[in-house]
């Protein structure tokens, strides 16, 4: 402060006003950073809450998948036998088929 008389001058109120913003400023940055730290990690949490349900989702296609695999072998498998038997129909005599029938 001013050497004389104990009053302040401009300088010296300048200075301190100066100071004052300085931690008024860093105080806000602070702020700030907390809240972008708070966003952040909520993101962090949205995103593992995502990830959990999409691998919840592939597990299920990849058991319908599975489904419809073993169905389409077994599908496979009767389509297998019916050319068998058409093929088997197709070698013999007509008037065999005919008979057989009656």
């Amino acid at each position: 402060m001013a050497e004389s008389g104990g009053e302040p001058t401009n300088r010296d109120i300048m200075t301190c006003l100066n100071v004052i913003k300085c931690r008024l400023d860093t105080g806000e940055k602070n702020s700030y950073f907390a809240k972008l730290e708070e966003r952040f990690s909520s993101f962090g949490e949205d995103i593992k809450s995502m990830c959990l349900a999409l691998e919840t989702r592939i597990k299920g296609v990849e058991q319908r998948v599975d489904h419809m695999e073993h169905k389409t072998e077994g599908a496979g498998i009767a389509v297998a036998e019916v050319t068998s038997c058409v093929e088997h129909l197709e070698k013999e005599p007509i008037w065999r088929i005919v008979n057989c029938n009656q």
